[in-house]
Order: C-alpha cells, then structure tokens, then sequence
C-alpha cells in the first residue's frame, strides 16, 4: 500500500465525498489546508454550512471517528490497480493544478510513462464520417512519433485517434465519469493511461463533459478536431485550446457534410486547416525522421531536419543539452551564456516543436 503524507491523506479522504469540486476547494481554503480540515471537520463544517444536511456533511464527521473509512478507500484503489495522486504530490499534472477550481485527486490506470512526453489532443464526433476515421487513425499514428495523444473514450472520432495511437505507443483517455463509468469497456491499460479527476464510482453526467473537455484541453499543447457537427462537444475542446492561445487544428469537409460544418466554421475563424499529420508537423516546426530510419545517415539527417527551423538561442540550447543530458534554466544559462528569461522562452517554442520535453525539477532534456 502506497504511503501518503496527512496532508495527502486528507485530500483523499476529501475527494470520496460526493460535493461539488468548488464547494471542496472551498472547505480546504476555509480550513486553512486538508489536513487541518481533517483536525477540526466537525467546527469548520458547522461555522461554514450555512443549512445543516444531516447526509453528506454528517457522513464526513462520522468517517473520521476511526481510520476504517480510509483504509477501505485506499485498499479499494490498490486492488483495482488505479493510482490515486492527491494535487500536491508529484505525477498529479501541473496543467490541472493551475484550473479554475482544480481537481483535488488525479485518478489513473495504465501507462504512466506517456506523462512525459507533450500532449496533443486529438477529438471527433461520435458521427465521424468512415473516410475521416481512417484519416484519424493514421494521422494519431503519425502524430505519436513526436506527441503522446490525448483523446476521450467515446466511439467515432475519439475511437480512431485511440486506434492510430495504439500502434504507436498509446495513448491518454481522459474520463468524464470515474472508473466504474468504462467497468464493461474494451480498455488497453497496458499500452494506454486513463485519467480522471471523478472518484471510482462517480458517473459520466451529461454536465460531466464539458469539464472533462477543459481539462483534455489543458494537458494538450496543440488540439486537432477531426469531425464536428454545429453543436458537436468536440467544438467545447477546441474553445478550451483557442482560450488557452495553443495551436488548433482541424479536418476540412464538403460544405454539404454535416459532420464537418464545425469543423470548417473553426478553419474559417483561424483554426489551421490540416489534412494529415505532416501538415500539422510543418506549422508547428516540427520535422520527425522517417519512420523506420535506424542507420546513421537517417539520424543524421533527423538531427538536421530538426535544427534546421531554430534560431541562434534555439540552437544553442539544443547543442548544450546534446552535451549535459539534461539542464535546468540555470545549467543552460551557465552553458550558452544566455539570459534565463530569454532560455525559458525557446525552452517552450522547442516544446511545442517537440525537441524537448521537461522531466521534473525544471529539467528538461532531448527527446
């Protein structure tokens, strides 16, 4: 059994309670802190609630009388293998901490590997078009030369951008419900990683989605949307990743296709028009090898391709990092004699460029 701290406990603790997110936020603010929300649960709850509910409230107060309610949360995730990440511990992910109202707990199941490298989301239509998900497939697949894919669990769309990642290293499914919600779903947790925000048996609402879709949104550097009728929930996601300034994609249709009116309105207000995945590596900068290209001369020319669109300070940091590694801002300013500010800047562009990815403690390294 994973060893929390008190204060990590208590965010668990927290989390199992059906209330809303906002009201949770509120309590631990109110408090002082989770843990000391724990300590004086009873006080706080009395001062704070304005109407007394003999349900939700009471259950909280009598949990904590003894430690039989937490073990039996604790000991439900590990049999079920979902690992339970409070928000202030490490692996919970830095782009859900900054949300409005973040998620206390960040649940999952699969491959946590796929963590490190950056997202890009990938989202369609349950009516995709069967010619756009054989598009989908292969451009997912592409794209995870360089990006791990983010999509949700639905059919159409969502189902062929898993495909196509799938023959690529996985992919991240983000659930709108917690994990009984996909209990009777075909899952690939081996190759895959599923996240939610929702405890095991919360289910998929229909209000649960457009949260699920800011928080997809969120953990993606770049989205492409592959189908999109006029009122389609993928268009919820590509609003998040406009709001948040990040590149946006999307599949063009014939005008007469109702399954792309969407996605042709977004190309239309400045979304980029992509048809493949190489169209989207060009207008991020991103130059992957060829795939299947092992021998020397192909790395060679990868590494080429790659350096080719940088400019002086993009350059410079590549060269110190093919040296040390891995660096922090500190380590590359000392090795290129550039300014910190001006590093942190081209550490993000060759992000998004997918030369580099970060690796905790403001490390970043090569891919």
């Amino acid at each position: 059994m994973q060893n929390y701290s008190a204060e990590e406990r208590s965010y668990l603790w927290l989390d199992a309670f059906p209330l809303p997110t906002r009201e949770k936020n509120a309590l631990i603010e109110k408090a002082g802190s989770a843990v000391r929300l724990v300590k004086n649960c009873a006080e706080i709850l009395e001062k704070t609630v304005k109407e007394k509910k003999s349900g939700v409230y009471n259950d909280m107060v009598e949990s904590l009388k003894n430690d039989v309610f937490y073990k039996t949360l604790t000991e439900e995730y590990e049999s079920r293998r979902i690992a339970a990440i409070p928000r202030i511990s490490d692996g919970f992910f830095k782009e859900w901490k900054e949300a409005e109202d973040p998620p206390l707990v960040q649940y999952e199941k699969g491959n946590a590997s796929l963590k490190k490298r950056d997202g890009f989301a990938v989202v369609g239509s349950r009516r995709t078009p069967p010619e756009a998900m054989k598009r989908t497939k292969e451009t997912a697949e592409r794209l995870s030369d360089v990006f791990t894919i983010v999509t949700g669990s639905a059919d159409g769309g969502d189902e062929a951008a898993r495909a196509g990642a799938e023959q690529n290293g996985g992919c991240i499914v983000a659930l709108a419900g917690g994990f009984s919600s996909i209990e009777n779903a075909r899952c690939d947790f081996k190759n895959n990683l599923y996240v939610t925000e929702h405890a095991y048996s919360v289910p998929a609402l229909k209000f649960s989605y457009e949260r699920r879709n800011r928080l997809l949104a969120a953990i993606a550097k770049s989205a492409l949307v592959v189908s999109a009728g006029e009122k389609s929930g993928a268009l919820i996601t590509a609003r998040y990743v406009l709001s948040g300034g990040k590149p946006l994609f999307a599949f063009p249709y014939d005008p007469s296709s109702p399954a792309g009116r969407g996605c042709n309105n977004l190309i239309k207000n400045g979304a980029f028009l992509a048809e493949n995945a190489e169209d989207i590596f060009r207008k991020l900068g991103v130059s992957p090898a060829l795939r299947g290209d092992t021998s020397e001369s192909g790395a060679a020319r990868a590494t080429a391709q790659k350096t080719d669109g940088m400019n002086e300070t993009e350059r410079a940091i590549f060269e110190a990092l093919k040296t040390t590694g891995k660096a922090n801002i500190n380590a590359l300013a000392h090795e290129t004699g550039l300014p910190a500010w001006k590093i942190s800047g081209a550490i993000t562009s060759l992000e998004v460029k997918g030369i580099l990815i970060r690796t905790g403690g403001n490390f970043v390294s090569l891919v």
